[in-house]
């Protein structure tokens, strides 16, 4: 109803002072158009926060939050380091000791010491701050979720070229930081869900999952293990590869159960099988074409097949012997 509205008629009206936050590179809205907005409110005062995330209360918060203060008290707030929101990312080399073992004390050394370069390169790429190195596992902080999750990603295939495992976990709380470090139950819960990973897994929360939404990142959520957060189960999803909603792991062959998918899902596998595109089944059944995509990455897990192309061959073969 918000998108189909349309006040700008009624913008010159406005008499109380107005403050306009919006991010410059917003995915969702162009900068463009709070401009417009700050041009036909008198007296109108835009501030223009980098970053592309759309909600306000994601990304780089803290500067907006400042400035929404100051303009409602007159005020400009004092800094504040000692707790703050933050994304952090968590990783643990799976099985160390074995290829420690394997290639002896010295090259053992030399392998760590090049996946920590490789570590401290990528995760300076994605923003991120290094807090915690230790001998097989890290811990680093982002001011946005969207960075720390392509950022484990990078961190897996960067290990993976060295023919190490990482499992990464990465969750969204609130964190005191001390001399550089960080700690806070934040920190727990994001090691536990690491260690709920597998070898070469991305695991996330479900808050974490939340607030991407939009950014292109896709998830299922994780069959398996769940951490507990206060009172709360804590939800954990698993990443999923872009181009076919692919799971990042590999799993255990099975046969595919039809009897495990939900009728909706059976709809569109059966859509799939007859050629339609996302777009195409999205339209079939008045669905938004993000839920299409969901349901695929859904229907992809529960079958065990990796690709589209596999999904169609299986109803195909089903079809043949009915």
């Amino acid at each position: 109803m918000t998108s189909q509205s349309d006040v700008r008629n009624l913008l010159h009206k406005v008499s109380l002072p107005t403050l306009i936050v919006h991010r410059r590179e917003d995915v969702w809205a162009k900068v463009s158009g709070a401009r417009n907005i700050a041009q036909k409110i008198t007296g109108a005062r835009l501030f223009e926060l980098s970053g592309r995330d759309h909600l306000v209360f994601t990304g780089e918060i803290d500067r907006a939050v400042d400035e929404i203060e100051e303009f409602v008290t007159g005020v400009r707030p004092g800094p504040s380091h000692h707790r703050i929101l933050t994304t952090i990312l968590s990783a643990r080399l799976i099985a160390p000791e074995r290829l420690a073992r394997q290639l002896g004390d010295g090259p053992w050394r030399l392998r760590l010491d090049q996946f920590r370069q490789a570590a401290d390169n990528v995760i300076a790429k994605h923003g991120g701050e290094m807090v915690v190195t230790g001998t097989e596992d890290l811990c680093a902080r982002f001011d946005g979720p969207a960075r720390a999750v392509h950022c484990a990603l990078a961190l897996r295939d960067a290990a993976e070229t060295l023919a190490l495992k990482l499992a990464v976990g990465v969750h969204t709380g609130e964190v005191e930081i001390h001399d550089g470090g960080i700690s806070g139950y934040a920190v727990h819960v994001t090691q536990r869900i690491a260690g709920c990973a597998g070898a070469g897994e991305v695991l996330v929360s479900g808050v974490v999952s939340d607030l991407v939404s939009g950014s292109g990142l896709h998830f299922v959520e994780h069959p398996i293990e769940r951490a507990q957060e206060g009172d709360e189960r804590l939800r954990i999803c698993s990443v999923m590869a872009e181009q076919h909603l692919e799971p990042t792991t590999e799993r255990a062959a099975k046969t595919p159960d039809m009897n495990a998918l939900t009728g909706r899902e059976r709809e569109v596998l059966s859509l799939i099988a007859d050629g339609l595109a996302n777009a195409a089944i999205a339209d079939r059944l008045d669905l938004s074409e993000h839920t299409v995509k969901r349901h695929v990455a859904n229907m992809l897990l529960k079958l065990d097949l990796p690709t589209r192309t596999a999904a169609a061959a299986f109803v195909a073969r089903q079809r043949s012997t009915s």
